[in-house]
């Protein structure tokens, strides 16, 4: 599964500024004996995004490395799955093979792992503190200001390329 890079940034902000994870709640030298919640939740957004950008390097690295290329690995987007659900997991079962059984039983189980069925809300809908916030694609638009952008250009370089989310690095 491939997200659009922007929206994983957002997305991992947000869920740590409410985390119980012990990584996110222990002192760091970097941030003063704070721990790295208590760095987000004490500067604005846009700094906080910026942070979230650095905790994602790794993240980042991953997916400049991956070999989009084997034939044996089947990725999809989730914007498109978050799009067209049934047609992606369709051809997800079919992709490795499942016979037209196990295709119909494998949909059902993907249908009851949709955002709605699992959060019993529409997608687009905020819900703070929940690691299904919101569910849309696209909420980057929404919370990268310039810098924040010109930030994860920086660091990313050409990876929304890359994963074809931009045609070029001018975006």
């Amino acid at each position: 599964m491939i997200r659009d890079p922007r929206d994983v940034v957002v997305s991992g902000y947000f869920y740590h500024l409410w985390t119980k994870e012990n990584w996110a709640n222990n002192s760091r030298l970097e941030f003063d004996g704070k721990s790295y919640q208590q760095y987000l939740k004490s500067v604005s957004v846009e700094e906080g995004l910026i942070a979230e950008i650095d905790e994602c390097k790794f993240v980042f690295r991953q997916m400049q490395k991956w070999d989009y290329e084997n034939p044996a690995i089947m990725e999809m987007k989730y914007e498109g799955l978050f799009l067209s659900p049934h047609d992606h997991f369709k051809n997800l079962f079919q992709h490795y093979g499942f016979h037209d059984t196990a295709i119909c039983i494998a949909m059902q189980f993907a249908d009851l792992s949709s955002f709605q069925s699992v959060t019993n809300r529409r997608p687009g809908i905020v819900r703070e503190y929940s690691v299904t916030r919101s569910g849309v694609p696209g909420q980057w638009k929404e919370h990268f200001s310039k810098r924040v952008k010109q930030y994860f250009k920086e660091v990313t370089g050409d990876l929304l390329v890359t994963l074809d989310y931009e045609k070029d690095t001018s975006w």
